[in-house]
């Protein structure tokens, strides 16, 4: 049975920038998104169709919005802060790593600490 604490929802987000046009359909905006491990595939499918509604993203249980604005890229001292948030390295934020096998890796090392933890405490 896999611990609570070790539910991959429960322990992070896929932090995405995504871009899209404004009611207006002419104004861009840009928007970080972190999404659930759990709905990552369907986000992207969703992503790909072009049927992606910000607007109802919570609601779709996609995960959470955490920072929009206008314009075609966010302002360099947003996305250092959404790095800092969400404890990753800026250049991972952009990277191409796999969002699947990073949450397996950080469920590995918590894994350890437990078991060293539950060790220590013996």
């Amino acid at each position: 049975m896999v611990s609570a604490s070790l539910i991959p929802d429960n322990i992070g987000r896929a932090v995405m920038l995504v871009y899209g046009r404004m009611q207006d359909g002419k104004s861009p905006y840009w928007c970080y998104v972190a999404v659930k491990p759990s709905e990552y595939k369907r986000f992207q499918q969703t992503l790909q169709d072009g049927k992606l509604n910000l607007h109802r993203f919570e609601q779709d249980d996609y995960g959470e919005i955490v920072v929009s604005g206008p314009g075609l890229y966010p302002p360099a001292d947003i996305t250092r802060e959404v790095a800092r948030a969400y404890n990753t390295p800026l250049k991972e934020l952009f990277g191409s790593t796999h969002p699947e096998a990073v949450m397996t890796q950080k469920i590995a090392q918590l894994k350890q600490k437990i078991e060293e933890n539950s060790g220590a405490a013996n």
